[in-house]
């Protein structure tokens, strides 16, 4: 609804930035859906109004420091296994997003994490 309304209200080009959720999970699924769905919205936008949208950009790439939550906010596609000399493990969302990039987004993604 946001982004309708600013596209409707200034018709300029939309970029999306600094998107993501906090999920500590190595699979992540809460983030997966939160990629996909947030996506999808904005095709169909797209779609539906001609929306001029042109990037999307999740929060961060890796683990990081929250002013607010400290260390304990895991928005990253990796994480940083602090206690473990800050090892870093790929989350299953790290693919994900990949393949969005890589392919542009499929219905199967839409219809396999948007529930």
């Amino acid at each position: 609804d946001i982004l309708k309304r600013g596209y409707e209200r200034y018709q300029k080009p939309i970029f999306v930035l600094e998107n993501g959720v906090a999920d500590s999970a190595i699979d992540d699924k809460l983030r997966q859906r939160f990629i996909v769905s947030h996506v999808a919205e904005m095709l169909l936008l797209k779609k539906e109004s001609g929306a001029d949208i042109r990037g999307y950009v999740l929060s961060v790439h890796i683990d990081n420091f929250e002013w607010a939550e400290g260390f304990e906010a895991r928005f990253g596609l990796t994480a940083i296994q602090y206690e473990d000399n800050f090892k870093r493990v790929d989350r299953k969302s790290l693919a994900l997003y990949s393949k969005i990039i890589q392919t542009g987004i499929a219905p199967v993604l839409i219809e396999q994490f948007a529930k």
